[in-house]
């Protein structure tokens, strides 16, 4: 069934106010409130439609899935080999959380405690697969692998490493690289 053209336009409206308030404010400091008057939309409106903070956040988030998926495909298919591949993937997704962070950053705090370790994050399972790719020696650690990677891309410990420490961005992806590269490549880990 089609979307009416009334509801198509509030959903719309929602999303334009939402996106441009946690962009310009930040994530904590935008209440639904705020976002259906920026809409010009009742809060019912806001919440039959998108169910909660959450729902809003993730809405906001997928209309940029196909534009990521297109880089990621770009720069996997520009790539040498597996290796390349992983980290051309890798510098895409941390180049979009970085342009996205506010959003990102707004999702990860509404989102529950180990939600970002359940089935579904796309992403996950795509660097699980270049990392086997890669190295199949890793095949049985490659999906630790690709949460730890994907952690160090959290929206928090970027904005801390970058605002708190100081480290500039390119030197925190130039790092993650260099993480990836050596968890992928090192046939052993060291235990202690």
């Amino acid at each position: 069934m089609a979307e009416r053209a009334d509801a198509a336009r509030n959903r719309q409206a929602i999303l334009a106010a939402a996106e441009r308030l946690i962009i310009e404010r930040g994530p904590d400091a935008v209440t639904m409130d705020e976002i259906a008057l920026a809409a010009g939309v009742g809060k019912g409106t806001l919440f039959r439609r998108f169910g909660d903070r959450s729902g809003l956040i993730h809405e906001l988030l997928d209309q940029y899935r196909d534009e990521v998926t297109n880089q990621v495909d770009t720069a996997c298919a520009a790539a040498a080999d597996p290796v390349h591949r992983l980290l051309a993937c890798l510098g895409v997704l941390f180049d979009e959380s970085r342009r996205l962070r506010p959003l990102i950053a707004a999702l990860e705090a509404q989102s529950a405690p180990g939600a970002c370790c359940r089935p579904g994050d796309g992403r996950h399972g795509l660097l699980a697969e270049l990392i086997t790719q890669a190295n199949p020696a890793r095949a049985g650690s490659a999906d630790f692998l690709a949460h730890a990677l994907l952690a160090a891309m959290r929206a928090e410990l970027v904005r801390h490493v970058t605002e708190d420490l100081g480290t500039p961005i390119e030197q925190v992806r130039a790092d993650l690289l260099a993480l990836a590269r050596a968890s992928v490549i090192s046939e052993t880990v060291a235990t202690t």
